[in-house]
């Protein structure tokens, strides 16, 4: 405003300064309001940020510890790998199965033909268990004094078996050999009748 009293004449030089005063001052507030604002706009912008900033690591954070749990969960659910010995050997020959029923035979002590022990006997015994579901189901056997559920598979006579006379006598040695490794296998049999058993 123009500093002026009624009556008292100015001359336009005063008159320009004064102007220019009135409108410096006036200029300075806006400009300082205005410097003001954009450290107010200036501040809020870098809370922002910053509070991105730190929902973002939170977000990671997260993500992270989700990705631990469940490379943890995929590791329990692997595989574990049991140590072994590096210098055990793995044999070259495999002891051919006999059936079920003769395996029975040989655990309750009792006579069974050799031709369930040899190797043809065994592929029979093999091919008429994946032919059979008697293996699914199951009968009742005498232990002793003792009543047992059994596969029907280990009850079940071989259709096929031979007798021993009608074997060759390559057969008959790869029969006994069979024999005693179940026999011994069993833990049944005295050693005394493996021996036996085993001699020539």
């Amino acid at each position: 405003m123009l500093a002026c009293h009624v009556g008292d004449p100015i001359t336009a030089e005063e008159a320009i300064a004064q102007l220019q005063e009135a409108w410096k001052k006036s200029n300075d507030k806006k400009v300082a309001q205005w410097n003001e604002q954009l450290m107010e706009d200036q501040h809020a912008q870098e809370e922002e940020a910053q509070q991105e900033l730190e929902e973002a690591e939170h977000s990671w954070t997260q993500l992270e510890k989700e990705e631990e749990e469940r490379r943890k969960e995929i590791e329990k659910k692997k595989p574990k790998i049991n140590g072994f010995d590096p210098q055990r050997t793995i044999g070259s020959f495999i002891v051919p199965c006999p059936s079920a029923f003769a395996l029975n035979k040989l655990d309750g002590l009792d006579y069974v033909e050799l031709d369930y022990f040899t190797t043809k006997g065994c592929k029979n015994a093999h091919a008429e268990h994946e032919l059979t579901t008697s293996h699914n189901t199951y009968g009742l056997s005498t232990q002793g004094n003792t009543l047992a559920l059994q596969p029907l598979s280990s009850l079940k006579l071989s259709k096929n078996i031979r007798r021993n006379e009608d074997l060759s006598w390559e057969e008959i040695v790869t029969a006994k050999n069979n024999m005693i490794h179940f026999m011994s296998k069993s833990k049944l049999w005295p050693q005394v009748a493996i021996a036996r058993a085993a001699a020539p």
